[in-house]
């Protein structure tokens, strides 16, 4: 036996297991790492369902004030102009003055009332051109922010506008009323 081969066996023994103890510490912390980005991932996707979750309800609770802001506006419009009615028929004087007021009250308080309806009509095609755009970002056509729901502005617009329409009918009947009270 010659020690110079026996060395040099041992020396390669001793390599090969070095390399095989450093082979097996790479896969232990590969294993790790895996692990690790495996439990990452899984915190990433319960975080963006808790996400999901909250966005979703964030959604209804705007649908459901949306439907309670246009159920308000058609009662209190609709409502407003019967009252007027009433107050003309009942309570203002026989030749009322100032009917001025009484034919700005009651355009605000109609196209109010138009504003409304027509806001169910854009909110509608609204709804319709966000799941298009909702598409079209999915398959990777276009992203979602390079869209623009146009609908939804002018959805945006007549709610505003009805807003806006009611409050110059109530000024104005409140005008109307004081000027013709007996």
């Amino acid at each position: 036996m010659d020690w110079g081969s026996l060395v040099i066996g041992l020396g390669s023994l001793g390599l090969a297991g070095v390399s095989l103890y450093l082979f097996s510490k790479l896969q232990t912390e590969k294993g790790k790492t895996i692990t690790q980005s495996e439990e990452e991932k899984q915190e990433r996707q319960e975080e963006r369902k808790t996400y999901l979750e909250e966005r979703k309800l964030s959604i209804e609770a705007e649908r459901e004030a949306a439907h309670s802001f246009d159920q308000a506006m058609l009662t209190l419009s609709a409502g407003a102009l019967g009252l007027s009615i009433t107050f003309v028929r009942q309570v203002a004087p026989a030749t009322p003055q100032h009917k001025e007021w009484l034919v700005v009250a009651w355009s605000g308080f109609i196209l109010a009332l138009l504003a409304t309806l027509a806001s169910f009509l854009f909110s509608q095609s609204a709804l319709r051109r966000q799941r298009d755009i909702l598409d079209l970002d999915y398959e990777g056509k276009l992203s979602a922010q390079q869209q623009k729901n146009i609908p939804a502005t002018i959805t945006d617009l007549l709610n505003w506008a009805s807003i806006v329409c009611f409050i110059a009918g109530v000024i104005s009947f409140v005008t109307f009323a004081i000027k013709n009270l007996p």
